[in-house]
């Protein structure tokens, strides 16, 4: 529940599906927990088992979001904040932590070894051709699509586009999820334009992108997909 908080507060909806999810998920916990609002209330703040401040509301005096800024007395490395009071289950709230983070300013890299500094790389050398495309039938009826290179960079709505994707691993992969986000005002309409050769194990088409699912990937092998 926690989790679903802080996503919907951050606005981190990354489909329609997954708010249904979502929504899915938050009736059947209510259903299964049942559901306790309190329009008023206090709730107690602790930090670091200290008690640190309180806030009152009443949604029918105030806006459903309070804020309020707490001057910090002692600086610590780990916070730890507790919360206590009026038990309602449409109450959440949200912590900031403003400060400065300070680097050590001596060997910062000094100790890291090459394995751990290899491992902070992408990992993938990857390329993304776009072609314009047309749809054309052969004397059986059979349908081709005919990649073109885009002339200016410019499309009409309901124009179609081809999208190759290559890239190459600089290690084994037992498995790789590969997600190509689409542009605003696209869609798919085919995850294989060729229907030929299919390297990766599954894919699913989603809102907002593809996601493509590879197992066993082989090191300096190169992959293609179109779409």
């Amino acid at each position: 529940m926690s989790s679903i908080q802080k996503r919907s507060s951050g606005g981190l909806w990354n489909s329609t599906k997954e708010t249904a999810t979502v929504i899915s998920a938050i009736t059947k916990y209510l259903e299964k927990k049942g559901a306790i609002f309190s329009s008023k209330g206090k709730v107690d703040f602790a930090l670091n088992d200290k008690p640190v401040t309180s806030i009152e509301y009443d949604t029918s005096k105030t806006s459903r979001e309070l804020k309020k800024y707490i001057p910090l007395k002692e600086n610590a490395t780990n916070y730890s904040v507790t919360a206590t009071g009026t038990k309602s289950t449409d109450l959440s709230f949200d912590l900031t932590l403003k400060g400065t983070l300070k680097f050590k300013d001596k060997d910062l890299l000094g100790s890291e070894t090459q394995a751990s500094i290899d491992s902070l790389r992408n990992g993938l050398k990857i390329k993304r051709i776009f072609n314009s495309v047309k749809r054309i039938r052969d004397l059986n009826n059979q349908e081709y699509l005919v990649p073109h290179t885009l002339i200016g960079g410019k499309l009409q709505v309901g124009e179609e586009l081809l999208v190759k994707i290559q890239f190459r691993v600089d290690k084994d992969y037992e498995y790789l999820l590969l997600e190509d986000f689409l542009p605003s005002g696209f869609e798919v309409t085919k995850t294989d334009a060729y229907e030929g050769i299919r390297y990766y194990t599954h894919s699913e088409r989603r809102d907002e992108k593809m996601a493509f699912f590879f197992s066993k990937l082989q090191k300096g092998k190169s992959t293609n997909l179109r779409t």
